[in-house]
């Protein structure tokens, strides 16, 4: 199976997760409404679900505990939404911008601290990158970029070599890096396009 393939089939139901699931008592069909479960099958694999506390079931299973209020906790911890100085890019550090590249995620993480991010006032596509590329080139202090999400890497790789070759482009820009799970959970999604678009520029990436 493609890596496109394994992203469009992510599990998305506790019956599909394991059979029975749905009817666990910690399932929270509320906290499956609100941040939507999804794993791959690859990464499904590893769960070891006669152990109820196994940390990779933990890690994506809708528990009931999330809809218990916490005392101090945000929508928004990191606070970015203040950092948004134009759409698609955080500006939260000098020197270094986030670049908001996908809304997609091949793993809804329950700890994901974007779960309430506002996407659609965030543009991702390729039209929508041109201003985002502009803020960029207009702060000539900003020397690294990051690409985010969602998950940068579930974007197709033409896209990706595209953005990559528009930020090289840039005199400023000289370190590329990537926030990412796809290559742990989907490890196909490492393919020759991807390390070829990530190393024929003259950008440092990590």
């Amino acid at each position: 199976m493609s890596w496109q393939n394994a992203l469009r089939n992510s599990i998305n139901t506790p019956e599909a997760l394991a059979a029975g699931m749905s009817q666990r008592s910690d399932f929270s069909e509320q906290a499956q409404r609100q941040f939507p479960l999804r794993v791959p099958g690859a990464f499904r694999d590893l769960i070891d679900f006669d152990n109820p506390g196994d940390p990779l079931l933990r890690q994506v299973y809708p528990h009931r505990q999330e809809e218990l209020p916490a005392p101090g906790f945000s929508d928004d911890p990191l606070d970015e939404r203040s950092r948004e100085t134009t759409p698609g890019i955080l500006h939260k550090y000098h020197g270094r911008v986030l670049l908001i590249v996908s809304p997609a995620c091949a793993v809804h993480c329950r700890y994901c601290f974007r779960r309430h991010f506002p996407y659609e006032d965030n543009a991702t596509g390729r039209s929508n990158h041109r201003a985002a590329l502009d803020y960029i080139r207009d702060n000539p202090d900003i020397s690294e970029v990051i690409l985010s999400g969602g998950d940068p890497l579930a974007i197709a790789d033409h896209h990706l070599q595209e953005l990559v070759e528009a930020l090289a482009d840039i005199p400023h820009v000289r370190r590329l890096r990537l926030h990412t799970r796809l290559p742990v959970v989907i490890p196909d999604r490492v393919t020759d396009a991807l390390l070829d678009t990530l190393t024929a520029t003259r950008l440092s990436s990590a």
